[in-house]
């Protein structure tokens, strides 16, 4: 099997300049519900596929440490 040379680009939408607490309650719920799906795929990949993910699984796991080390409280400000 191959070495897979992957990138993931993650935007997050930065909403401490919404002043608008209706806005801010509808990008609150966009963004905990994208999170949600992407985590699903996540699992959903690692579980279908394995034999070749496995060797990323490092990687994936950095970058959810690195999330949920990231100052979130920041986003919601």
């Amino acid at each position: 099997m191959s070495e897979c040379d992957c990138h993931l680009l993650v935007q997050v939408t930065d909403i401490s300049t919404f002043t608008d607490d209706k806005k801010r309650a509808e990008v609150d719920a966009w963004l905990y519900e994208t999170c949600t799906q992407c985590l699903q795929h996540i699992i959903d990949i690692t579980v279908k596929f394995y034999p070749v993910v496995q060797p990323l699984l490092g990687r994936v796991l950095e970058l959810l440490l690195n999330f949920i080390r990231s100052d979130i409280n920041a986003m919601h400000s």
